[in-house]
């Protein structure tokens, strides 16, 4: 069998969506549960043998918790306000809890 040729940009969005999972602490695994796939899913969108993760990119965004549009292209369009809420969301409950407390000072 022929393997699938890639186009550069969807190289990117699965790097992003990648570079998110570590970055968060999260696993592949957990990411294809949550869509309700079968779990080598993800191995056969990085190997090329699947793009399906494009039909998925609203809810891979919801569950890495940034916009699909950064998933797309790398860039947010956040106004400030949303920056601050995705940030709340990553952190954990310790820093949560120290955020609301120097934000009640100022």
């Amino acid at each position: 069998m022929k393997r699938p040729t890639h186009v550069e940009n969807e190289d990117q969005v699965l790097k992003r969506i990648t570079d998110q999972l570590i970055e968060q602490g999260k696993s592949q695994k957990e990411l294809v549960e949550s869509l309700g796939l079968k779990k080598g899913m993800y191995t056969a969108w990085k190997s090329g043998l699947s793009t399906s993760y494009r039909k998925y990119m609203y809810e891979i965004a919801a569950y890495l918790k940034v916009s699909p549009n950064f998933l797309l292209n790398g860039e947010e369009n956040e106004d400030d306000e949303e920056k601050l809420i995705r940030l709340y969301r990553n952190m954990d409950k310790t820093r949560r809890s120290m955020l609301l407390s120097y934000a009640y000072t100022i």
